[in-house]
């Protein structure tokens, strides 16, 4: 019996290690085959101080295909793999320094596309980050005592189709000593402007619409003149302090009038109106002047508009087509109230257009967006849209006393037209 078994066993072993061999000579999926591979380091620019805990981010930009975060290592580091192939935005972050884009050649301006093929490794990136600066400062009334909860608005200065614009904005209130300090700023030239929205005897709202003496927005360094408002340059890093405003009450008056509405609305609409002065970008930074009026009378009053040149906007919208029908007038202010002023919104033209690529760029319609920009001192954006399977599109109501510009934006570069 022992012979039979031994016999047994030995028939059973080549058969058993022939089954493992042929297992495992299948060829298994490797996951990371044909996925790229991205690191580099983080450092400051100007010590070269390695950077730990930045934040790098890569995102898709086709969708949520793929997206990955990582905090760089005492060294700086970071490795982010298994990358699919295709197109990508690199993004790094740290508390106290500005936000870097890979491409990016200064701060605030687009970065670049980072697309990898199959396999790529990208594994000697540098990123060199900038320190944050900050403004600070005080608001004081017109006896010299500090006026808490104003508002102070930081504007970044900046040349667009010819003109000074504002390209975005950070805000700071006073604390009770009528301090106030905006930081996080990149390094550049900016406007700062203070606004106290209380009246000079700190009235309730309703009440403050009756009073004719209030605050009116100041620029630095100290003007209501948006025309003379200084540009303060900061740079890297930079604390600028003593950035101070003094508050002066000023005559303000009331601007009222009628919209005609000639375009057939749906029940229940409503409108606004809106003045905005005549002087450069930073028309955004003053009061905030509206009202809305019912579509039946069109009535409107506008309470505390301080003298100047403005833009009377008028405007509603009808949400189920999504189309937003407007008018502008020029309105002088001076030192009187301005009644009976009548301004007619009315059907405005469409603009049509189609996207056609020179030479084969295989570049899907679905990744542009066709955008109108207004020429003009407010340069107003208009609504964007996704190009058709055909490269056409329409935008519908386009104000007809505008020249627009339109622009096609592609991977985040905007291609003029």
């Amino acid at each position: 019996m022992r012979i039979v078994s031994l016999c047994c066993a030995l028939l059973f072993l080549p058969l058993h290690a022939g089954g493992q061999a042929a297992l495992s000579s299948a060829p298994s999926k490797d996951p990371s085959k044909g996925t790229g591979t991205v690191a580099g380091q983080v450092v400051r620019q100007d010590t070269g101080e390695l950077l730990k805990k930045a934040q790098v981010t890569l995102r898709s930009n086709s969708g949520d295909r793929f997206s990955a975060f990582q905090s760089t290592d005492e060294q700086g580091h970071f490795t982010i793999e298994n990358i699919p192939p295709g197109a990508y935005s690199l993004e790094v972050s740290r508390k106290g320094f500005v936000e870097y884009e890979y491409g990016q050649k200064k701060p605030g301006a687009p970065g670049a596309v980072l697309t990898l093929s199959s396999g790529q490794k990208m594994t000697d990136l540098v990123f060199k980050m900038i320190r944050n600066a900050s403004i600070s400062g005080h608001v004081y009334d017109e006896d010299g005592e500090p006026v808490p909860e104003a508002e102070v608005l930081c504007y970044r200065a900046s040349r667009q189709l010819g003109k000074v614009q504002q390209v975005w904005q950070l805000e700071s209130r006073t604390n009770d000593l009528g301090e106030f300090r905006i930081f996080a700023l990149p390094p550049g030239r900016y406007y700062v402007v203070a606004k106290y929205q209380g009246s000079r005897f700190d009235l309730n709202i309703e009440a403050a619409k009756e009073t004719e003496s209030r605050y009116p927005a100041m620029y630095y360094p100290n003007t209501t003149d948006l025309s003379k408002a200084a540009v303060i340059a900061v740079a890297a890093g930079e604390d600028v302090r003593s950035i101070d405003f003094l508050l002066r009450p000023a005559h303000f008056v009331t601007v009222s009038g009628r919209v005609i509405n000639t375009i057939p609305a749906p029940p229940h609409a409503s409108g606004d109106v809106s003045l905005r002065l005549n002087v450069s970008g930073l028309a955004e930074a003053a009061q905030n002047l509206y009202d809305s009026f019912d579509m039946k009378d069109g009535h409107f009053t506008i309470h505390n508009v301080p003298l100047g040149s403005y833009t009377l906007f008028a405007s509603w919208s009808d949400r189920e087509v999504r189309v937003r029908h407007q008018a502008r007038c020029p309105l002088e202010v001076g030192t009187t109230d301005v009644e009976g002023v009548v301004i007619t919104i009315a059907p405005a033209p469409n603009v049509a257009g189609r996207v056609v690529w020179e030479g084969t760029t295989g570049v899907d319609m679905q990744d542009l967006t066709v955008r109108l920009q207004s020429v003009g001192e407010e340069a107003l954006y208009l609504p964007q849209q996704t190009p058709k399977a055909d490269g056409s599109f329409v935008f519908k109501s386009t104000r007809k006393e505008r020249i627009v510009l339109v622009w096609i934006r592609m991977d985040r570069r905007p291609i003029f037209i």
